[in-house]
Formats: structure tokens, C-alpha cells, sequence
């Protein structure tokens, strides 16, 4: 393992909030890919990668700085991550379980409807 890292992780266990921030940044890309690879293709509009990782990493430092979490090494640290990660996403996805069964896509005719009334003059033909 990476000396610099386990040094960060180190520094991140006593609160060391630099520390915090380059952790993240060093985790960042692969949680958000985490979080896409679960993204089915109709939830896409419905979730940022980001906000998901954003969130659990909110959660993380607390329990470093309130709970006293310790990981041993990066890879304790990193499935760690992976799994609070998958666990808010699937935790996001039920919240909004309601309003993504709703969000049904336009019909052409609606799509139709939608661009006539979009179109210079629409409004004068209406009342002739």
C-alpha cells in the first residue's frame, strides 16, 4: 500500500480536516463510478453521481470526528466507502421510488402537441 495514504488515513482518524479533504479527492472518482454503474438509465435524470458520494462522505467524517472510526489500511477504508456508498443509493432510490414510478416519458403525440404550442404565431391560429 501506498505509504502517503495510509499516512492520510492516519491523519484523517484524528480529525486532520486537510487530510479529509484529500481522501476524498483520492475516492471521489471511484465511489461516483460506483454510483453510475447501479444508475439504471431511466434514473439518470433523477440522480448526480456526486450528490450520493457527497452524502456519504458527510456521514464518514462524522464518524471519524464524532464516532472515532479507524480503518487499518486504504482497502478496509475504500470497501468501507463501496458500501456506504451502494447503501445511499439504494436508500435514494426508495425515497424517490414514487416520483421515478411516475415520471412517465411524453407520447409523440404529446411531444407533437408540445412543439405545435411552442411555435412563433401558435397562440394567433388558436383564436382565428
Amino acid at each position: 500500500m501506498d505509504d502517503s495514504l495510509q499516512t492520510l488515513i492516519g491523519k484523517l482518524s484524528s480529525g486532520d480536516d486537510a487530510a479529509a479533504e484529500e481522501v476524498f479527492r483520492t475516492y471521489e472518482p471511484y465511489l461516483r463510478m460506483v454510483v453510475r454503474r447501479m444508475l439504471p438509465s431511466n434514473l439518470r435524470p433523477k440522480f448526480d453521481s456526486i450528490d450520493v458520494v457527497q452524502s456519504v462522505w458527510a456521514d464518514v467524517l462524522t464518524g471519524f470526528r464524532d464516532a472515532g472510526w479507524q480503518f487499518s489500511d486504504a482497502a478496509h477504508l475504500k470497501a468501507f466507502l463501496v458500501r456506504a456508498t451502494r447503501n445511499r443509493f439504494i436508500d435514494r432510490v426508495r425515497q424517490n421510488r414514487t416520483a421515478v414510478e411516475k415520471n412517465q416519458p411524453l407520447t409523440p403525440e404529446q411531444l407533437d402537441a408540445a412543439a405545435a404550442a411552442d411555435e412563433p404565431g401558435a397562440q394567433r391560429r388558436g383564436r382565428g
